[in-house]
């Protein structure tokens, strides 16, 4: 099978969707598929895409969406770029197919080719979808199948499109996290380690867990936080620097490694995340997993996690108190993960995707 993905996110930024279409792609191309990616400022080479094609998409405008920065695919000429590359596909699929990228790739696809359109974002309410609703309602028509990422992200569509998603969630490597072998500076440091996975936007909540782990450490020395993914101009300006480690971002290997190395992992968002990716790795890494009592959350940790009001800087130290302080919990939490996240791993994710585009193609 010859499957088209479309990221409508620039692949050079960090992101859920980002990830999602290129382990898809990987995943897909290692069953023995024929797979083009393509994305906004998609360019280079692409060693661990497991030998799979990509085109870029031209570059990419940062638009304020969903408390987030959105990096959208604008480029018309992405138009040619279509032309060249979609003709041969059996299947198209668009990732958020509401956005410029995903609908540029609607308009151009081959007559044969089906197509399939995953939504990712979730929100209480999303006004680009509010006010284009009528139009949106007729996009929707020509999609031969739809996903959504979770219950949260199928909420959103419904609310707007007369569409009803299977759930087809993110996936993770749980093998690279089992594989991967404690981070060695992260071994050698004293006592309980807290890690925190994440980009530096309000709406991750690094602040929050930064606040919430100060005051835990007043009164227990032998604690240390390791924050990925952000660098030390994120730590409040009312929080001392002590045993706080921002390592800004890290390669996947050494992100796996960090997981293997940490006792708790903190996943503090305050809204908007439609299923929990950074949930689902902490489970696979082995640790105890606190996280924000958002329904993405709930959705990828379900009982193998903690949860805690987001934003509620006392209910995250609680929190984060009772798991330093009791190892039996961690320990129990800690067990708790795998087994939840390999619900989540690529295999089965992306057999759940094939059986997505063989319906289709029976049809």
């Amino acid at each position: 099978m010859h499957i088209a993905i479309i990221s409508p996110y620039s692949m050079s930024r960090p992101g859920g969707v980002q990830e999602h279409t290129r382990g898809l792609a990987k995943q897909l191309s290692a069953l023995g598929h024929q797979v083009t990616l393509f994305g906004p400022q998609l360019r280079g080479e692409q060693p661990d895409l497991n030998g799979v094609a990509t085109v870029s998409l031209g570059g990419a405008v940062n638009i304020p969406a969903n408390g987030s920065i959105a990096p959208l695919g604008i480029d018309p000429r992405m138009i040619v770029r279509y032309d060249l590359g979609l003709d041969p596909a059996d299947v198209i699929h668009t990732h958020e197919p509401f956005l410029p990228a995903s609908l540029f790739a609607m308009f151009r696809r081959p007559d044969r080719t089906a197509l399939v359109g995953t939504f990712h974002a979730t929100a209480d309410g999303f006004w680009p979808y509010a006010i284009t609703a009528p139009l949106l309602r007729r996009v929707a028509k020509g999609l031969d199948a739809t996903t959504a990422v979770s219950p949260a992200a199928r909420k959103l569509v419904r609310r707007y499109v007369p569409l009803d998603p299977d759930i087809v969630p993110n996936g993770v490597d749980v093998a690279a996290f089992e594989a991967a072998e404690p981070d060695p500076w992260a071994a050698q440091l004293d006592g309980t380690i807290v890690l925190f996975v994440g980009r530096s936007e309000p709406r991750k909540g690094f602040a929050v867990a930064a606040r919430a782990f100060a005051e835990v450490a007043e009164t227990r020395p032998d604690v240390q936080l390791v924050a990925a993914g952000v660098d030390d101009d994120a730590i409040p300006p009312d929080v001392k620097p002590e045993r706080i480690h921002c390592l800004g971002w890290v390669q996947p290997a050494r992100r796996n490694a960090l997981h293997r190395a940490a006792d708790i992992c903190v996943v503090p968002s305050l809204a908007g995340e439609s299923f929990g990716v950074v949930v689902a790795e902490g489970l696979a890494g082995g640790s105890a997993v606190i996280a924000s009592n958002i329904p993405g959350y709930r959705f990828a940790g379900g009982d193998a996690a903690m949860y805690v009001p987001p934003g509620d800087v006392a209910a995250w130290r609680d929190a984060l108190a009772r798991l330093v302080d009791d190892p039996a919990e961690r320990k129990r939490l800690a067990d708790a993960g795998p087994a939840r996240a390999r619900g989540f791993d690529w295999p089965r994710v992306a057999e759940a995707t094939l059986a997505v585009y063989e319906r289709v193609l029976r049809t």
